[in-house]
């Protein structure tokens, strides 16, 4: 009778194939346990500082989004040579390739929700960590901060005016009119020989009220404009092409010269 064949004797490969999926149960566990968490207040700007990737060394940075519902087509203004950006249900991964890079983006979920990400650079030095957790505030804290938007009605229309998502029960009117022998577009809020503000459209919610105006800079060089100083009455938060402004935040707008932007704004 035949001896019982031992196992084989572990190869030089068998070794490796083990501590291959062992180091990358830790590394998952590890990066899950370690994720940094920040906590949304949906009237203020996140802060995601990310190092800049090169074509030796990705460093992307993933954001998830705990209680959100599926992240919406990104409006981008951006150049991919900037920054690249990959949706995936509630989460996002962000790879910044311009070191010089910097800008709001706003992301909309489809439950109405908006998120303000204030994008920059730092240094690849820098401890960071690849994952970032956004929670949202408990709802009693929440309410107190702003009980203006329980239904997200100012959300709902922000998305109307910027062409995220159409709603019929906001009406809107144009605010051009014949002066003298002229059509013009809009009403003046600042007309001198730098800068021109103009009133474009006015919207009306059931209970709140958009603005668009355009801003034009006439300048050799380009300047940076408070937009809290020419809010109307009632402002709420106000949004632009590469910014979303909620109180607290930096409200200066970067207008190069001889080009017209877009700004919106909610108010009560």
């Amino acid at each position: 009778q035949r001896p019982p064949k031992l196992p084989d004797r572990p190869t030089a490969m068998n070794h490796f194939l083990r501590f291959a999926f062992a180091t990358a149960i830790l590394f998952v566990a590890t990066a899950h346990l370690a994720a940094e968490t920040v906590t949304w207040i949906p009237e203020r700007t996140i802060e995601v500082p990310i190092k800049v990737s090169v074509s030796d060394e990705i460093y992307p940075r993933t954001l998830i989004f705990t209680g959100a519902g599926e992240i919406l087509p990104i409006d981008q203004w951006w150049s991919d040579r900037q920054i690249e950006i990959t949706r995936e249900r509630n989460t996002i991964t962000i790879r910044l390739r311009d070191p010089l890079f910097r800008g709001n983006i706003a992301l909309f979920d489809n439950k109405g929700n908006l998120v303000s990400l204030l994008i920059h650079s730092v240094d690849r030095d820098h401890a960071l960590d690849p994952v970032l957790v956004v929670t949202p505030e408990s709802s009693s804290t929440a309410q107190n901060q702003i009980p203006l938007d329980t239904d997200n009605s100012a959300i709902v229309l922000a998305r109307h005016m910027t062409g995220g998502q159409r709603h019929p029960a906001i009406q809107e009117s144009s605010c051009s009119h014949v002066a003298g022998n002229a059509t013009l577009p809009g009403e003046y809020i600042v007309r001198s020989e730098s800068l021109v503000v103009m009133r474009m459209r006015v919207y009306q919610s059931p209970n709140l009220r958009g603005y668009l105006y355009t801003y034009t800079w006439h300048g050799p060089e380009a300047c940076r404009i408070n937009l809290q100083q020419l809010k109307p009455k009632g402002g709420l938060f106000m949004t632009a092409p590469t910014m979303v402004v909620m109180p607290e935040n930096d409200s200066y707008l970067t207008l190069p010269p001889g080009q017209t932007i877009p700004v919106w704004y909610v108010c009560r």
